[in-house]
């Protein structure tokens, strides 16, 4: 009787398969800042706007609402998101939070 031999062929391709998708995996997520803590300026951007929008309905009034304080990101300030503390520069386009939230959202 003749034995049956080991499919090496399938166990390397499987294991190369295994090693593709982990990469991928890697890719994704570490890479694409899922777990890196930090957000898309677009992400960045979109919480901006809905911060800005409670801002101005506030009246502006930074003593009963200041949601741009951060103490993740000290000396800048931010949208009250720590993962948005390095689009800071490019979030803060006025002199000031009420300056940016003016010309953001128009009022």
């Amino acid at each position: 009787m003749m034995k049956k031999g080991i499919a090496v062929p399938y166990i390397i391709a499987l294991i190369l398969g295994i090693v593709v998708v982990a990469l991928l995996g890697y890719w994704f997520f570490i890479l694409g800042g899922t777990f890196t803590g930090r957000a898309s300026i677009t992400e960045c951007q979109t919480k901006l706007s809905t911060y800005c929008a409670a801002f101005a309905a506030s009246g502006y009034d930074t003593a009963a609402f200041d949601p741009f304080t951060s103490s993740t990101c000290p000396a800048s300030g931010t949208v009250d998101a720590p993962e948005c503390c390095s689009h800071y520069s490019s979030l803060m386009t006025g002199a000031s939070w009420t300056a940016t939230c003016t010309n953001l959202i128009g009022q």
